[in-house]
C-alpha cells in the first residue's frame, strides 16, 4: 500500500523492520546485510 501510495519513508520502514526480524527472531540473514 505504502509503495503504491509513494510513501518510501514508510516502505523503508517496513523493510527494515523485516529485515530486523528474520535476522534477529528466525537467524536467517548474514553479516553482509546486518550493518
Amino acid at each position: 500500500d505504502a509503495l503504491g501510495k509513494g510513501d518510501y519513508e514508510t516502505v523503508g520502514k517496513k523493510m527494515y523492520e523485516t529485515h530486523y526480524g528474520m535476522s534477529k527472531l528466525y537467524e536467517v540473514s548474514c553479516n553482509e546485510l546486518d550493518f
